[in-house]
Parts: C-alpha cells; structure tokens; sequence
C-alpha cells in the first residue's frame, strides 16, 4: 500500500502433513524431492516465500512428530542426529 510505513507482524510457518498409514519410503521420497535442486529453483522463482524455506531451518518449530520417512531422510543428509 502506499504511504504505509512498515508493520511489525509474526510469522506463519507451514508443515506439510501426511498420514501414518503412508508408506516410509512414499515420505521418505517426498522429502527427498523437497529438497532436490531442481525443486529449489521453482522455489526460489516461483514465489518470494519460496526463497525463505530452508533446510537449515525446516524443522524449526515443528509441532507434530516427523514420519518416519522423512526422519530417515533428515538422519540421512545430517540434519537430525
């Protein structure tokens, strides 16, 4: 808007969200394709939050257990321990 001077707000983070009757590996893969190159371009082009979401932060804030495929995932490239 014009003539608005900046507004201090919080932030909304976003999860995605599967069954636990998904196969691991089904999770595991969509994790994976997340974070594939590829998917960070259309991330970063595709809209300007894109450019926000990070590994390094993915899961900050997490309020729900991970599934397991993506936990595997996660372990996998150092993320979790």
């Amino acid at each position: 808007y014009r003539n608005v001077g900046a507004t201090e707000t919080l932030s909304v983070g976003a999860q995605w969200l599967v069954s636990t009757r998904l196969e691991e590996n089904r999770a595991y893969e969509m994790t994976r394709a997340l974070w594939h190159p590829s998917t960070r371009r259309v991330l970063d082009n595709g809209h300007p939050v894109g450019r926000q979401i990070q590994l390094d932060s993915a899961l900050d804030g997490l309020a729900i257990p991970l599934h397991d495929g993506a936990k595997r995932y996660y372990k996998e490239i150092g993320v979790l321990p």
